[in-house]
């Protein structure tokens, strides 16, 4: 399991150091949508140089996508190529069907994007990534999808992502929230019952062994995901 790390935050740190605290390489994210919320620009001549310069450290690097404006995204997976490199590339779930289906007819991993400004609505995010598995199922695409922060356990359990990512797993301390893995199903419990169940301000004190207890459940949880979905991969039914 790889770190994913976004190039705004790395961009200035020693990538040889990091590497060797971890011994894992990195999947980058260009930072696009922090970039898009900050109102920054990433320069992509930039982007491109510092891929370069850091190759050996990353397993994947995403394409410098543009918010809102996919033929920009198109754009600048191309300037990424013809620079040498291999971008995964980058499809908003909102974007054209078109866009997808060109995507899927060139590439065979494809980072899914989008999710978050529909985190409020699960219905509509079950539906575009219906269509996303179904589309490449009823045309027999050999596609891995990568979910950028998708790891709702429901929909881990029902599409077959190749690779998922998120920080949520840092966000159940700060709800004083403790996770568990049990019976095919991550499970939560409130900080008021650990108290009582534990000791007093575990979750305060301890905060690294929450988190550790945290990650721990969710890695159980990908584990059960991995496997279940391994069997029925590009089996997929709505």
């Amino acid at each position: 399991m790889n770190y994913l790390e976004t190039y705004l935050v790395f961009k200035n740190k020693n990538m040889a150091e990091e590497y060797a605290r971890s011994k894992k390489k990195r999947f980058l994210d260009s930072g696009a949508f922090t970039a898009f919320t900050l109102w920054k620009k990433i320069n992509i001549q930039e982007y491109i140089e510092f891929i370069k310069k850091n190759k050996q450290f990353f397993e994947l690097y995403a394409n410098l996508d543009v918010i809102g404006d996919y033929k920009a995204t198109k754009k600048n997976q191309k300037i990424m190529e013809n620079a040498g490199l291999k971008p995964l590339p980058t499809y908003h779930i909102w974007e054209p069907r078109e866009y997808f289906e060109e995507l899927v007819d060139r590439y065979d991993y494809i980072w899914l994007w989008g999710l978050v400004p529909y985190a409020r609505q699960p219905q509509k995010i079950d539906s575009m990534l219906n269509y996303c598995f179904h589309y490449i199922i009823t045309n027999k695409k050999k596609i891995k999808f990568h979910g950028r922060w998708m790891t709702n356990p429901l929909f881990m359990k029902k599409f077959p992502f190749y690779s998922v990512d998120s920080t949520g797993w840092l966000a159940w301390w700060k709800f004083k929230t403790i996770l568990f893995f049990e019976n095919g199903s991550l499970k939560s419990m409130n900080a008021q019952k650990i108290r009582s169940k534990y000791w007093v301000d575990w979750w305060i004190k301890h905060h690294e062994n929450l988190n550790s207890q945290n990650i721990k459940a969710i890695y159980q949880y990908v584990d059960y995901i991995t496997k279940l979905h391994q069997a029925k991969w590009m089996e997929y039914r709505l």
